[in-house]
């Protein structure tokens, strides 16, 4: 009997602790819509009328994302086609404490409160190609202003706190980086073998 009560208190844990892990869901239908853009698109910034706030802490969603409260699903998923430029996405309505948190197409998560007062802004200085989902939280709890998400790739002009990087807390490893130290191509029986590559 022993045996049997700590085995349905085990999957119950597990349950519970399945449960709280989904409750942000990146592959949810996003609320405000779907949008495709490539670089240099026209007008920019493009921009989008949200809801924001939520019943999730961003907290949950990764190391670095401690402000705010959002939805369970995307408020807006961008398609975009990288090019040369940067992009930048941004939250510019006065009278509200908006926050941000982006999950990139490498899946790590990007997270702002406020660049320049309270708007927030995630900046992506060499973004790739892909699929970006955008939450648009609020700092304060069971609160839900009307407000216009902005995207970007002229962030020198447009966004709070313009011609600055936005400083985002970040959560895992971006493997579509630059690598450090270069990148190489290696057939199989390469010579000299060893290949050797110095790296910090």
């Amino acid at each position: 009997m022993r045996f049997r009560t700590i085995l349905t208190a085990l999957a119950s844990m597990f349950v519970f602790a399945t449960v709280a892990q989904a409750q942000v869901n990146v592959m949810g239908t996003p609320t405000y819509g779907e949008y495709t853009l490539t670089a240099g698109f026209t007008p920019d910034p493009q921009n989008y009328a949200v809801t924001a706030g939520g019943t999730q802490q961003s907290s949950t969603v990764a190391q670095g994302c401690n402000a705010g409260w959002i939805a369970a699903t995307p408020d807006v998923r961008v398609h975009y086609t990288a090019g040369t430029f940067p992009l930048r996405f941004y939250v510019d309505t006065p009278g509200t404490d908006p926050t941000l948190a982006v999950n990139a197409p490498d899946g790590t998560w990007h997270c702002n409160d406020d660049t320049a007062g309270l708007m927030p802004a995630v900046d992506f200085a060499t973004p790739v190609s892909g699929q970006y989902d955008i939450f648009v939280g609020t700092f304060a709890q069971n609160t839900y202003p009307s407000v216009t998400l902005y995207v970007t790739e002229l962030p020198n002009s447009n966004g709070p706190g313009a011609g600055q990087v936005a400083q985002t807390g970040q959560s895992g490893i971006n493997l579509m980086g630059t690598p450090g130290y270069g990148e190489y191509t290696v057939n199989s029986g390469f010579s000299p073998d060893p290949l050797t590559y110095a790296v910090t």
